[in-house]
């Protein structure tokens, strides 16, 4: 039986990939989409797990501005924690093709949502971030309370 609740992936994956493999992941990320980005741009993956699931969190862009993806999945015993990590890159891959092919338009929502795939479900979420007009405004907001 499927678990349907929400994902909580700093609870349910709180081991960090090994940097050496996640930096890997980047390189073969950022070498295969290099047409797709802008000339300060890049793609930063972080993987994480737990016993059962896995989760990657990917960001598009720059320091100043990012889409930032979430994808979790559960179901994945540790002895098929490759395959959890495995299946996220797949779907990431899949993710990022159609991302750029539709102008970076993310048909994501805000919150995790859970979406079939390979036979899991998978959780996702999609947020666009401007870092620098969240820090100025969050620097206003400290000024006028």
């Amino acid at each position: 039986m499927k678990n349907l609740s929400l994902p909580n992936p700093h609870a349910e994956t709180p081991t960090f990939v090994d940097l050496s493999l996640q930096k890997d992941i980047n390189h073969l990320l950022n070498e295969r989409y290099q047409t797709h980005l802008e000339k300060n741009e890049s793609i930063s993956v972080t993987a994480k797990f737990g016993d059962d699931a896995s989760y990657l969190n990917v960001q598009v862009g720059d320091d100043d501005k990012a889409h930032v993806f979430e994808f979790f999945v559960r179901d994945c015993r540790e002895s098929d924690l490759d395959g959890g990590l495995d299946l996220l890159l797949d779907y990431l891959d899949g993710t990022l093709l159609e991302f750029f092919e539709e102008d970076r338009n993310a048909f994501f929502p805000l919150d995790f949502t859970p979406r079939d795939f390979a036979s899991h479900q998978i959780w996702t979420r999609h947020e666009f971030h401007n870092f620098k007009a969240e820090a100025l405004a969050l620097e206003l907001l400290k000024k006028i309370t």
